[in-house]
């Protein structure tokens, strides 16, 4: 499975997700069916700092992107959308790479990382948590998928015993249901429409937003 599949596979899932949420507000499926997206658009976060030809263009992308969806994100969702997310997942594996001092790197994504928990940032520490984890354990299938499975299942955890919602169970599953795609992945980037996935976030949250204040009016 190329990693161009991954992408629009994991664009289909978040579409779904959003779908769900603005326009079929009590319908449970959208979002079941959505969880599978942000996994694997972390993992294409690590796969991109790793094959990149620039970080500093590559950086520059994600920061574009994030900052033109904004508006339109907090219209619908408030907090910060999932681009920064992954930007800043982005910025936490760059540390770690790049500052000798490990004691020092170590220590500056711990700040972020708390941060994250101050800001309403779209998956907020689980989702940086995910991106840091494929990025440590991206040489081991298992070493990976045991990680996230571990990660996942105590942030669900989290989730039903302040919610008391035992239906998360549901998501949970989908969610972890994403390693089975992230582990048929074969290292092929198959098509290159580079441009397509950035320009798509923004547009279907603009279309999803048109759409909202159309059923108002």
């Amino acid at each position: 499975m190329s990693s161009f599949i991954l992408k629009l596979i994991a664009l289909l899932s978040m579409t779904i997700d959003h779908t769900g949420k603005l326009l079929f507000i009590n319908d449970d499926i959208f979002n079941i069916l959505g969880r599978i997206a942000f996994p694997l658009f972390a993992f294409q976060i690590v796969e991109g700092y790793t094959h990149t030809k620039s970080i500093k263009k590559y950086l520059f992308r994600l920061f574009l992107v994030a900052v033109i969806s904004q508006f339109v994100f907090y219209e619908l969702f408030h907090g910060l959308n999932t681009i920064f997310t992954l930007l800043i997942g982005l910025l936490c594996i760059l540390i770690y790479e790049k500052q000798e001092d490990k004691v020092i790197s170590i220590s500056l994504i711990l700040v972020i990382l708390l941060l994250s928990i101050l800001f309403n940032l779209d998956y907020g520490l689980y989702g940086l948590l995910v991106i840091i984890f494929f990025y440590v354990f991206r040489e081991s299938k298992v070493k990976k998928s045991i990680a996230f499975t571990i990660l996942t299942i105590i942030h669900y955890s989290l989730l039903m015993y302040t919610s008391k919602d035992i239906s998360l169970l549901l998501p949970m599953s989908t969610t972890l249901s994403s390693l089975i795609f992230i582990n048929l992945y074969n290292n092929k980037k198959g098509k290159s429409l580079k441009y397509l996935f950035y320009i798509y976030y923004p547009l279907h949250l603009c279309i999803l937003w048109l759409i909202q204040l159309i059923r108002i009016l």
